[in-house]
């Protein structure tokens, strides 16, 4: 478990707004995901790819498949095809039959869009906790190559505490480590640590070892208040990923900075509880959350669409598997503030029967299964 909460800590801390869409994946309310492994749509589906299937299927995703045993096979939606004896993975509200149109839905063909290239970004990571090395590692596989990791934590030595192995792996991949050591907690060290570190993201730590869970999360939310006022002093743009060990003081801390993400106990139960469940759960999220494979990315909607013109679901879902990926969400601008993610957006209007369009903006994201963030 200490292994999936770093990866989801990474993932989130490079990707704001990525929390509440694992939140509401790993949760038991609203979408989620669900093995299929029968329904009466199968004889419509079968022998076709996700690409196709998500042409028909009317208030569900589909994102893969399993093959009646062990493998969880989720790639380019293209590539990956329902055959006879598979099961088949989808995001929706309940675990209800499948609702399937006769017919594939026409979809509105996207013409081909530049992507973006990915630049180096530099990450702060505050705190001593059996979990950073971890961390390290897993921005190893995700961090382009001249990024800068600068790690701060009270202990004066910092950088005799992580292993030579994880340095020669983040030395590998072209990314340099800086340690701050001292006593980060003062208010004086920390702006001088964000002066020099100009981080694009922020990770807290818990104090794995901590004798009282309470203190350490004293100073975690006094850490979290700092960063906060800093952030809003000096018009900053880093997002906040932080560790609570008490749920209590997690949902506090969420409450007073929603734009940041704060992990605790919560999420591991969330993980327990879906694995229990349903065991082949645990092969999906092992999928969905190693560096190998298809991930959960938020990516400019600007990359698949046209913007600023309305378009269905369905021409959406076809655009994003052009480039080999699977949508399975949105995350939109209002204003000066983003809203939250939606995961499986309604594909039709209340009367199951109108067809739903968007209008997505310049700054707008889709929420995808990908390869990479490229």
């Amino acid at each position: 478990m200490q292994g999936v909460l770093a990866r989801i800590m990474v993932h989130t801390s490079r990707q704001p707004g990525l929390s509440e869409v694992f939140t509401e994946l790993f949760n038991f309310a609203e979408n989620e995901f669900y093995i299929v492994d029968h329904d009466i749509s199968f004889e419509l589906l079968v022998g076709k790819s996700i690409a196709e299937i998500n042409r028909y299927l009317k208030n569900s995703i589909a994102v893969g498949v399993t093959d009646g045993g062990d493998k969880v096979l989720i790639g380019s939606p293209n590539d990956i095809v329902f055959n006879e004896g598979n099961a088949l993975i989808v995001i929706e509200e309940e675990d209800n039959p499948l609702r399937v149109l006769q017919d594939a839905y026409p979809v509105t063909a996207a013409a081909a869009i530049e992507q973006p290239r990915q630049e180096a970004t530099n990450i702060l990571v505050m705190g001593e906790s059996a979990i950073l090395e971890d961390i390290l590692l897993e921005y190893a596989h995700y961090l382009e190559s001249g990024s800068v990791i600068c790690v701060a934590s009270n202990c004066e030595d910092v950088g005799h505490t992580i292993s030579d192995g994880a340095k020669v792996v983040l030395e590998k991949a072209g990314i340099a480590m800086k340690t701050y050591g001292g006593i980060t907690s003062k208010r004086s060290v920390l702006e001088r640590i964000l002066s020099e570190s100009s981080p694009e993201s922020v990770v807290v730590l818990a104090d794995r070892n901590a004798t009282d869970p309470e203190t350490d999360d004293e100073r975690i939310m006094q850490l979290l208040l700092y960063l906060r006022e800093y952030r809003e002093r000096h018009d900053a743009k880093f997002s906040i990923t932080s560790e609570m060990n008490m749920d209590h003081n997690r949902e506090l801390a969420a409450a007073t900075g929603p734009d940041d993400f704060i992990i605790g106990q919560h999420f591991s139960a969330l993980l327990m509880a879906q694995v229990s469940y349903n065991r082949g759960m645990r092969r999906l999220f092992d999928s969905l959350l190693s560096h190998d494979g298809f991930e959960v990315y938020m990516k400019k909607a600007s990359r698949y669409v046209a913007v600023d013109e309305p378009i269905d679901l369905f021409s959406v879902a076809q655009a994003v598997a052009q480039k080999g990926e699977v949508f399975i969400g949105f995350r939109q601008k209002k204003g000066l503030r983003f809203e939250d993610p939606v995961v499986n957006p309604p594909k039709f209007k209340d009367d199951m029967k109108q067809i739903q369009e968007y209008v997505f903006g310049a700054d707008d994201c889709f929420v995808v299964l990908a390869e990479n963030a490229y």
